[in-house]
């Protein structure tokens, strides 16, 4: 068996969440159209508004001793929702507003970290997952980094 390796993994990643029924699902109701998955990040070239929902897709480190059944591997997965809607009144409330935009990117990050879950790769597993949030500063652009951590048992099948 040929190891993963980082491009593979990217490519695992894209292909689950590009191939994702409920991912598309999502977005279509949401947002009326589907979500553009991109394998790195051009800021010279970023994103329009229209191809959002985004995902962008990026190696980040590799660690272990570099050969098989000692290896880390750490992708970031940033993803990202364009939205302007207007505050709305908390059911129940009349006097609490709430932005749809966060709700709406914890939605989709929760269904991008249930398909990292699934990433099919004969010898990594998902070790961990952490998400760190961009909620104000790009407005109407909310912003999540995934950050997901894959490691290689020491022997096939059997994680540690």
């Amino acid at each position: 068996m040929t190891p993963t390796t980082m491009t593979g993994l990217r490519y695992l990643i894209r292909d689950a969440i590009s191939g994702s029924d409920a991912i598309m699902a999502w977005a279509g109701i949401n947002y009326d159209r589907e979500v553009s998955v991109f394998v790195g990040l051009d800021e010279r070239d970023p994103p329009r508004s229209d191809q959002y929902p985004a995902v962008h897709i990026l190696p980040t480190s590799r660690g272990g001793d570099m050969t098989p059944g000692d290896d880390t591997y750490t992708v970031s997965i940033i993803s990202g929702v364009h939205d302007e809607s207007p505050m709305v009144l908390v059911p129940g409330t009349d006097h609490v507003y709430e932005m749809q935009g966060p709700v709406r990117l914890e939605e989709f990050v929760d269904l991008i970290v249930a398909e990292l879950r699934d990433v099919g790769a004969d010898d990594l597993f998902l070790r961990g997952v952490s998400v760190e949030y961009e909620t104000v500063e790009f407005f109407p652009f909310f912003l999540a980094e995934i950050t997901a951590i894959f490691d290689r048992p020491l022997e096939p099948g059997h994680y540690t």
